[in-house]
């Protein structure tokens, strides 16, 4: 029946119900991920699944951007190691050695906190083909030529320099050495497209397998890449973020300060793929009472559009630290976009809402192959009810609730059946 024209009744009708998704607010679940004592770990984490990979934080100094046409270049901040362009030389100059004379004046190239492709190493870029490290050359090879010669300095004080030579299609090939050109290694690394990066050891001249497939995660927990705090009085340098969360590319997030946080609505917020979004402002750090310690801002949410394409609700509960690494959030799926109706216990009843967004009333569209009565149930986010009406269905029937005295904004429409529910959501204009 409905189901052989609920076509029709999309194009004609209500030619924008093709792309309403599906509204199943799940009840939130309580995770925790934890980057050790000291924070000597990192964590890829899936919002979807719950699934946690750790790595060392230690294990790796460099990592190449490995997924298309990509050429970011970052350095492993998060173990104290900084990258330096040496001034005054070029790739020609490879093979001797560094001069770190006046040293202490030479800048440190930060990682960026936008975009995966903008890593230390592509600082510096002076026109559009200059990728920082080196020069692309554009159809039909498309390869980029390494044109400096940079310092890794680690946290001991020790260096390694660095020239990234080529990268062509799928390789990047790369030369490093002792500060005095002793010890060079020619090494290279493959692209790989179910990644985000390549990683490697210049100290133990080795690629790191670390990050589980780029379909496998959300959320990345780690210290931050990027020296962007104050960590002591006012002139020193900038530090590491710890506890900071990082995002997935292809993964979207919006973040809302200062809301209630069971009515933050994510609607009239613009999700963007910013990687650090979340960062590290879900916490901030106390002094009083003493001793002082890390608090949680209970008043920021954020959402998450992640890799199955549905939104999740993140708020975080709790965060303890150097002396654990423990963070504690939950996660509220709030969305179901399998499909763009909903089914109550496999097909029995489609449901259906128009117009989406609502002005005057909104239309809730039944269609049961099972004879029986529906609970229709209309709530806002804080779970207040604002409509309730119960009806038998059998076959096709339209129900029409006047919305006009509702409030701007996002409402759920619960529909039960049969001891099987539904729950669907609208907007509000």
């Amino acid at each position: 029946m409905f189901r052989n024209y609920i076509f029709i009744l999309f194009c004609s009708v209500v030619p924008f119900l093709a792309s309403v998704s599906v509204f199943a607010q799940g009840a939130p679940v309580a995770d925790t991920v934890t980057l050790g004592a000291g924070y000597v770990n990192q964590v890829y984490y899936s919002i979807v699944s719950g699934q946690k990979t750790t790595a060392p934080v230690s294990e790796w100094d460099v990592a190449f951007q490995a997924n298309g046409i990509t050429y970011g270049v970052w350095v492993n901040r998060t173990a104290g190691c900084t990258a330096h362009l040496v001034p005054n030389l070029d790739a020609s100059d490879w093979g001797t050695a560094v001069d770190t004379t006046g040293f202490a004046s030479w800048p440190t190239l930060e990682n960026g906190t936008s975009s995966w492709a903008d890593g230390a190493f592509n600082k510096n870029a002076t026109s559009q083909f200059d990728v920082g490290w080196g020069l692309y050359t554009g159809p039909p090879a498309h390869e980029v030529n390494g044109d400096s010669i940079y310092l890794v300095k680690y946290a001991d004080g020790s260096f390694k320099q660095l020239l990234i030579e080529n990268l062509n299609v799928n390789r990047y090939v790369f030369r490093f050495a002792d500060l005095d050109g002793n010890n060079e290694v020619v090494d290279s690394v493959l692209k790989d497209n179910n990644r985000n990066f390549s990683y490697y050891s210049l100290k133990n001249a080795v690629e790191i397998d670390r990050e589980p497939s780029n379909q496998d995660w959300d959320l990345w927990f780690t210290n931050s890449l990027t020296a962007n705090v104050v960590v002591g009085p006012p002139g020193t340098p900038l530090g590491t973020a710890s506890g900071a969360v990082y995002i997935n590319r292809g993964v979207q997030s919006v973040r809302i300060f200062g809301a209630p946080v069971d009515s933050a609505d994510y609607l009239t917020a613009t999700f963007d793929s910013t990687i650090y979004k979340i960062g590290d402002t879900y916490r901030v750090r106390v002094s009083n009472p003493p001793p002082g310690g890390w608090v949680v801002v209970d008043s920021n949410v954020y959402f998450i559009k992640a890799k199955d394409t549905e939104i999740y609700k993140l708020r975080f509960t709790s965060y303890e630290g150097q002396s654990t690494g423990k963070i504690t959030f939950e996660k509220t799926q709030m969305t179901n976009n399998a499909t763009g109706v909903n089914d109550i216990a496999s097909n029995n009843t489609v449901v259906v809402l128009y117009p989406n967004p609502a002005l005057e009333q909104l239309n809730v569209v039944l269609d049961a192959t099972q004879a029986g009565m529906h609970n229709i149930t209309i709530t806002d986010l804080a779970g207040k009810v604002l409509y309730y009406q119960t009806i038998g269905v059998n076959g096709l029937q339209n129900l029409t609730v006047p919305v006009t005295n509702f409030a701007n904004g996002l409402y759920l429409v619960s529909v039960e059946a049969n001891g099987n529910r539904s729950v669907q959501k609208f907007v509000k204009q």
